[in-house]
């Protein structure tokens, strides 16, 4: 038997129930949807710095933004509000590669998807420091040997003169996929993919934003999916520094398939995916501890 609770909910106007609650009242609901932030500047890459606007046209709103990885909320990152009320908007200057995140915020409706913008400054790229601020010396994942963490380029290339006039160039020579996400998720000591690289399925799965930056600096595509740890031998810190990775494309993230022709040479129809792996060929390339020369 099924019992029913009755309930009289006050909303003020049409409101909109985002969740379901079988066998009970409605939630409040919401008034309406919120449309993300507009941000003058896309993502792409830059040389010189640059200002950026984030604004909204709905009055009385609030954008949160941050500048770390992190999902904004009113309670985490930067908040830009009219102290009249009016519409919200605010500049910031970016003069170093940058992942700006941004979504709408107004009391008693959904807040806007999250928009994320990757400002790459190639030059920095190529001397990324080997212990970036803020991010573990040593990965000490679960059931494995604690090893030295390593984010840099190799300076034997980078400032070698042989490879250093070509190796800006050589960035935009292929596309550019931007994987932002939550540090934590990443490198977080308790359950951080990357440290954790040997653990496996749905719970060591991140919702992560996937930009593909193509060579000319526009966009090819921006969703929000899932990221984990992909493979098998290669996942060991032991055996290689840089592991595989793969999107997961799912409703809770965001749309449920890729739509975007990302194999240019495939034969018609190949243009929607589930998951992508980005496989670092580990015994194909550099890393490859038994026999690196071969690279």
């Amino acid at each position: 038997r099924l019992t029913l609770e009755a309930a009289t909910i006050e909303t003020g106007d049409i409101a909109w129930f985002t969740a379901p609650t079988p066998g009970g009242p409605n939630s409040l609901g919401v008034l309406g949807f919120l449309d993300p932030p507009d941000v003058d500047v896309a993502r792409g890459f830059f040389e010189e710095p640059f200002q950026v606007t984030l604004s909204s046209e709905v009055p009385g709103a609030r954008i949160a933004y941050t500048l770390d990885g992190r999902r904004p909320t009113l309670e985490v990152g930067a908040v830009l509000e009219d102290a009249g009320g009016g519409p919200p908007s605010g500049s910031l200057s970016v003069d170093t590669t940058t992942t700006l995140r941004a979504a709408v915020f107004h009391d008693g409706w959904e807040p806007s998807r999250v928009v994320t913008h990757t400002y790459l400054f190639l030059e920095d790229v190529v001397h990324q420091p080997s212990l970036p601020e803020g991010l573990p010396e040593v990965w000490d994942g679960a059931s494995q040997a604690a090893i030295a963490a390593d984010y840099e380029m190799d300076p034997e290339i980078v400032d070698d003169p042989a490879y250093a006039a070509d190796l800006l160039e050589g960035l935009r020579d292929i596309p550019t996929l931007s994987l932002v996400l939550d540090p934590e998720d990443l490198f977080g000591a308790e359950d951080g993919l990357y440290v954790h690289s040997q653990q496996r399925g749905e719970t060591w799965e991140r919702p992560v934003s996937a930009e593909l930056i193509l060579p000319d600096g526009s966009t090819g595509f921006h969703e929000d999916c899932g990221v984990r740890i992909h493979g098998y031998g290669w996942r060991a810190h032991a055996n290689t520094l840089k592991h595989s990775m793969r999107l997961e494309f799912k409703a809770k993230y965001g749309k449920k398939k890729l739509d975007y022709p990302l194999f240019p040479d495939a034969p018609p129809g190949v243009d929607r995916f589930d998951s992508i792996v980005l496989r670092s060929q580990g015994s194909r390339g550099w890393q490859d501890f038994r026999d690196p020369e071969q690279a």
